[in-house]
């Protein structure tokens, strides 16, 4: 919301980025919208080193926890499904793994959304166990993280094959 003197408060700027600019309002899975707007980044990302892809990755994760934290404002124990800046970061980690091919890109895409949904192992102790906006924030950057690895391997292997 706008301040009556006409300047933009810093939950509302909070609310902006952790709903990646209202990706998250979307009617149905926001979730998989909020990542699938990452995919234009992901693809310019795809295009330089994997220093500046972790530096960028490491930025959007830490503007996502501070985003999310405003947005929350008192309220930082829940996971609100509008904020969806924790799946375009989880999508930016795991697509910063695989060689630049559109076909990569969805593996990374599908794999990181499984991965979100079904929460295995550390992806689901770090849902339940942390709180907050960092806890909103890890499992997708675990979940992100995990699809990445297990994608590399599998370009590994093909390129050995």
């Amino acid at each position: 919301a706008i301040s009556p003197a006409g300047a933009v408060t810093w939950r509302s700027l909070g609310r902006v980025v952790a709903t990646v600019f209202g990706a998250g309002y979307a009617p149905v899975a926001p979730g998989s919208v909020g990542a699938l707007v990452a995919v234009p980044a992901a693809w310019a990302l795809l295009a330089t080193t994997i220093w500046l892809r972790a530096a960028v990755c490491a930025a959007v994760t830490a503007v996502g926890i501070a985003a999310t934290h405003l947005y929350l404002a008192g309220d930082g124990d829940r996971d609100p499904g509008e904020v969806v800046i924790d799946e375009f970061a989880g999508l930016l980690i795991a697509a910063s793994f695989v060689p630049r091919t559109w076909l990569w890109l969805a593996a990374a895409y599908l794999l990181f959304r499984l991965l979100d949904i079904s929460k295995p192992g550390p992806i689901g102790l770090a849902d339940r166990k942390v709180h907050g906006a960092l806890g909103v924030m890890l499992d997708d950057v675990i979940a992100g993280l995990l699809a990445g690895v297990l994608l590399l391997a599998a370009s590994l292997a093909l390129a050995r094959a």
